[in-house]
């Protein structure tokens, strides 16, 4: 017999009272994280929102400052020469330097704050203290017209909570753009036409009571990415030092055994913070459509980072506070610990880009998808070890299957054509994976020309592909 397993979105439903929702959450009571910073003395300062700061230690090796007081301390550059730092007098981690983690002794002094390090805390908590500034609360109002035979026909309130990421942020004019889960801000059941929420509201980390929301208005979604885009303007919150963009990471660089750490509104309690590793750097698993009419082929990030509902439509990231990905869904069931899906930054990145260009402004909703009328498949699939980054990297062949009579490939590409390369824009990128491809055709536009290099009976060709207004369909 199957195991039955069933996957989960992590958009929490809640059917309240209005004026109760967030009432009684209490996280702003206390200090807030503002903001991280590095001293002159390699040392990792966080400041707190009651002015108060925490001083972590030393994270970096800072060119062996301090033997910078002693006679000959001064030549020390990166903690190298070590020795003559320990004679400094005002050396600060003691005479001899003896764990080195400041560079007086040359050794240990390599540790930076922007490296890859999975095991230093310290750098997890400067990238959450980073991530929290970005992430936001969603609060998605309903209404639903509900007939009892005792009570006759009335609407009913209801609401749902998820999570959300600043994208991009004009904080002289109070302005942002938020991407959010798809499945956020929809509910099948509602009364809305298009059964999104006309009612939406959005919550700063450390500003969580209902009287501190400011709305969101929705620019356009997609259902089969479960990728929105909201809209703020005029918002003073957002004119405040404290809120800020997210900076996004290629997600195509993401492997196995990396830090990852979600944060989002777990459980409609707040916005906090977990941490965990990468799981698998890309898998395509089956999610049903938010309207129930199907199921859909997603790819992900697999993590063991625990996420609950209310974490959907948060940002999933690296130690370095960049986003990988979107939190979207976990998998659920009695035999099954942290199992959770993350849609990839690059992803994420371009359906925003393509609702906020396509959207913005007109009467689209959704995403409008240039086709090439091709179908792929993946080849040759295989793993290496990078000498030079220390990762295991997987690459494969993207072969073509077939060309669409009447598309924008026809007449260029063929049939077991192997796509090596495609330049978009000036940018070239080599297709090492099969996905690379599918996430370049989210940023196509009419007009624009893509450049492929296959490999065709063994011969590199080059093909031109420029796309009009016949090869764009709105995809849901």
């Amino acid at each position: 017999m199957k195991k039955k397993t069933v996957l989960f979105t992590l958009a929490l439903c809640l059917t309240v009272v209005l004026a109760l929702i967030l009432s009684g959450c209490t996280a702003a009571n206390s200090a807030d994280a503002l903001d991280a910073e590095i001293n002159d003395n390699g040392e990792l300062i966080i400041k707190f929102s009651d002015g108060s700061e925490k001083n972590l230690g030393v994270v970096v090796g800072a060119d062996g400052k301090d033997g910078a007081n002693g006679k000959d301390g001064a030549p020390g550059e990166n903690g190298k020469d070590g020795e003559d730092g320990k004679n400094g007098k005002d050396g600060k981690d003691g005479e001899d330097g003896e764990d080195g983690r400041d560079g007086s002794d040359g050794e240990d002094g390599t540790v930076d704050i922007s490296l890859n390090i999975n095991t230093d805390d310290t750098a997890v908590a400067a990238a959450i203290a980073k991530g929290l500034r970005s992430t936001v609360s969603i609060e998605s109002h309903y209404k639903k017209t509900v007939y009892n035979i005792y009570t006759g026909t009335t609407v009913t309130d209801y609401a749902s909570e998820g999570s959300g990421v600043i994208y991009k942020l004009d904080d002289e004019a109070g302005n942002a753009y938020i991407i959010t889960n798809h499945h956020v801000v929809y509910d099948a059941e509602c009364n809305t036409a298009d059964k999104i929420s006309d009612n939406i509201k959005v919550y700063l980390y450390g500003s969580e009571y209902a009287e501190q929301s400011f709305p969101a208005t929705y620019v356009g979604g997609s259902m089969n990415y479960d990728i929105a885009v909201l809209y703020v303007e005029g918002c003073d919150a957002l004119r405040d030092e404290f809120p800020s963009s997210c900076t996004l990471a290629d997600s195509d660089t993401v492997s196995v055994g990396e830090t990852s750490i979600a944060i989002g509104n777990a459980e409609g309690l707040c916005i906090s913070a977990t941490s965990g590793i990468i799981s698998v750097d890309s898998e395509d698993i089956a999610m049903n459509l938010a309207d129930g009419t199907g199921q859909v082929s997603r790819r992900v990030i697999r993590i063991d980072t625990s996420v609950n509902h209310g974490n959907s439509g948060g940002p999933l990231f690296n130690d370095r506070g960049e986003v990988i990905g979107i939190v979207s869904a976990k998998l659920e069931d009695d035999t099954v610990d942290n199992i959770g899906y993350a849609i990839p930054s690059n992803v994420a990145r371009a359906v925003a880009d393509n609702i906020i260009d396509n959207c913005v402004g007109t009467e689209l909703k959704t995403v409008q998808r240039v086709m090439m009328g091709i179908s792929i498949i993946p080849t040759d699939s295989k793993a290496a070890f990078n000498t030079e980054t220390g990762k295991i990297e997987i690459s494969e062949s993207t072969k073509i299957l077939t060309v669409n009579e009447g598309s924008a490939a026809e007449g260029l590409l063929f049939a077991d054509d192997i796509i090596l390369s495609a330049m978009l824009n000036g940018k070239t990128k080599p297709i090492t994976r099969n996905h690379h491809l599918i996430d370049i055709s989210l940023d196509l536009r009419v007009g624009d020309t893509l450049t492929l290099v296959v490999l065709r009976g063994g011969i590199e060709v080059t093909v031109d592909i420029t796309f009009d207004a016949g090869d764009v369909t709105n995809y849901k």
